[in-house]
């Protein structure tokens, strides 16, 4: 028993001495940079040029984590592919876009359902008021298929934002 405490206890302390060992580095011929614990491991034609390092014995893990300062010309911020001006400022294009297509859509409507309620009254309409009445009646289908395809856009861009890790006040969710 006494045997197994005295081996347990020599290597605890090789342990904790191997872990203050020394660190050597040098350079070869073709530039790139060796590291090694052991001298005897450095080639007899660089050991002339070796920088030694020595661990400080003091115990580091309780010291604070230096905190990098940002620096000036880091750029902005992306998310995926994009900053975030970018995801903003596409919302914001296509949510426009998407409500001038539904007021001209609700403007259209009104003028229709006018113009038909004033026919069935025996209204009568001059040729530039049923030319436009035609015109709105095609158009029609158009824009909502449009508004449609503009809210698929904005869905799909969401889907993307929340993915890519975008703040959600930018995406309105």
């Amino acid at each position: 028993m006494k045997k197994h405490a005295v081996i347990l206890i020599c290597s605890i302390m090789l342990t904790a001495s191997a872990s203050y060992a020394e660190i050597y580095q040098w350079t070869d011929k073709n530039g790139v940079v060796h590291m090694t614990n052991e001298v005897s491991r450095v080639p007899e034609e660089y050991r002339d040029q070796l920088k030694t390092f020595k661990p400080s014995k003091k115990n580091n893990q309780n010291e604070p984590a230096v905190q990098s300062e940002p620096t000036q010309n880091a750029g902005p911020e992306l998310y995926g592919d994009e900053p975030l001006e970018w995801w903003k400022e596409n919302f914001r294009k296509k949510r426009e876009d998407a409500q001038a297509v539904e007021q001209s859509i609700a403007a259209k409507k009104e003028f229709m359902k006018m113009f038909e309620g004033g026919r069935r009254g025996g209204q009568i309409y001059d040729a530039k008021d049923v030319d436009r009445y035609e015109a709105y009646k095609k158009e029609l289908p158009a824009d909502e298929s449009r508004v449609n395809t503009l809210k698929d856009e904005i869905n799909e861009l969401t889907r993307r934002a929340k993915i890519n890790g975008v703040p959600k006040t930018v995406y309105g969710e």
